[in-house]
């Protein structure tokens, strides 16, 4: 499923359409997004394991607002592809309903 999301980062906010993982512990996006929200080398680094195999990653802070809903979290930045997945650590203390059929994301406080 797909929804469209707002970054937000110190140097400003863009809209990007994310991929609702939650097969993913964290969130990710692209460097080039991570570039132009914010200083993307500001982070730690972590080691992924994705379904390509692992793979190095900095982690940056940036808000993602989807909807009401607006979280300021970690998130991994993608060195390699143009891509951003929103994982289960946007849904921590929050319950959610994926309804594929109806293309439906709904969240909401535990």
């Amino acid at each position: 499923m797909l929804v469209k999301a707002i970054v937000i980062g110190p140097n400003g906010r863009y809209e990007q359409v994310f991929l609702v993982d939650t097969g993913a512990s964290m969130s990710m996006i692209s460097a080039g997004l991570a570039q132009v929200t914010g200083p993307e080398n500001e982070g730690k680094t972590e080691t992924f394991q994705t379904a390509k195999g692992p793979i190095d990653c900095r982690v940056v802070t940036r808000t993602i607002r989807v909807g009401e809903i607006e979280v300021t979290q970690e998130v991994a930045v993608n060195p390699v592809e143009d891509v951003a997945l929103l994982g289960v650590s946007f849904f921590e203390g929050k319950s959610y309903l994926v309804d594929s059929s109806q293309k439906q994301l709904y969240v909401w406080n535990k």
